[in-house]
């Protein structure tokens, strides 16, 4: 009987070290703080993302009856575009990427994109071009990932942390040098003030007000060094995918006008990848709800994001949102020229 009991007491201390290892092995980005001053390390993928998409339920006044996913690879009435499945469907290197920006809309991008008929997106988020997924692991084994496409179609993956990172650029460059890079962008205000709000309710900023998090201790100097700062100059980080990949293989999408048009800012895709016009105006339905726009192909049904999406985002001191608009006004300006293209941010 105390043989049995011991060797119960063995298993359940065995299957607890081994979960505490998977944990601390393949998700060591949750083990911070996000308002410390550390910004050597990829923000923390969100997690409910990582389990796929699921449909929003719309409250009765959504004015749709029938709530069910909309499967990928249906094209429902669309615009009259039908997807021809010539030769075989295989895995395939992606041959355009979404590099960023995180809390810029890349989720939604990605979303909208996978029910175009002439596209193959992966939903999730591979980070493989950086860290120990690309030193520990064959591009096969990256390629096997992606989700099976037939020859007319292009493979499409997204990771925001690439764009944070020198490696996944050098990296992406070595698989493919005519790779096409997406990058969608937002106000770096309102980004960063998205990223508090998404670790917030991850409880990762520590019991800080965003306030806390973007100053020094005297609560009024730009903390240069914050992670919510850090992650929203752009100029820093668009410098070293230029350096990789020439302005013509790169598209910057607006991030505020896929929240307001979605297919318009996807038309442009469209146009950037060489594929048949497929976007209208009429696919998409707005949810009242959340303010984020859906996908609405089938009549019937209403494919949205996850509810995660569209969090309530906090209201932060004036003086605090001046100081940060006159921090980031002359880095918008140097990543202007950068790209050769403007965004009005309204400041």
């Amino acid at each position: 009987m105390d043989f049995h009991k011991t060797r119960k007491v063995h298993v359940i201390f065995f299957v607890i070290i081994t979960v505490l290892t998977i944990l601390l092995v393949i998700s060591p980005q949750y083990m911070y703080n996000a308002c410390s001053s550390k910004i050597d390390e990829p923000y923390p993928i969100e997690i409910l993302q990582q389990q796929g998409y699921e449909v929003k339920r719309i409250p009765k006044n959504g004015n749709l009856k029938n709530k069910s996913l909309l499967r990928k690879g249906s094209n429902g009435k669309g615009n009259g575009t039908q997807l021809v499945q010539a030769g075989k469907c295989v895995k395939r290197l992606p041959r355009a990427i979404v590099v960023g920006i995180q809390k810029c809309g890349t989720t939604a991008l990605v979303k909208f994109l996978g029910a175009h008929p002439e596209i193959a997106a992966f939903q999730y988020e591979a980070q493989y071009f950086f860290g120990r997924n690309y030193q520990n692991h064959p591009i096969d084994w990256y390629r096997k990932m992606m989700p099976c496409s037939f020859p007319n179609q292009i493979t499409i993956e997204k990771s925001p942390p690439y764009f944070y990172r020198r490696e996944a650029a050098k990296n992406i460059r070595d698989m493919n040098p005519k790779t096409k890079i997406i990058i969608i962008v937002k106000d770096p205000v309102t980004r960063a003030v998205s990223m508090y709000a998404m670790l917030k309710e991850y409880k990762k900023v520590g019991g800080k007000s965003f306030e806390d998090c973007v100053t020094y201790n005297d609560n009024k100097t730009i903390n240069s060094s914050s992670r919510f700062i850090e992650f929203s100059n752009y100029p820093k980080h668009m410098q070293v995918w230029l350096e990789y990949f020439n302005r013509e293989q790169i598209l910057m999408l607006d991030g505020h006008q896929m929240e307001l048009n979605p297919a318009s800012e996807l038309k442009k895709v469209e146009r950037f990848l060489g594929i048949k016009n497929y976007f209208t105006p009429e696919m998409f339905a707005y949810n009242l709800t959340k303010k984020k726009y859906c996908l609405n192909i089938d009549p019937d049904k209403l494919d949205c994001l996850t509810d995660k999406k569209g969090r309530e985002h906090p209201d932060i001191d004036s003086d605090i949102r001046i100081s940060l608009e006159q921090y980031f006004r002359p880095l918008n300006k140097r990543f202007f020229k950068m790209i050769n293209m403007s965004f009005d941010w309204s400041y």
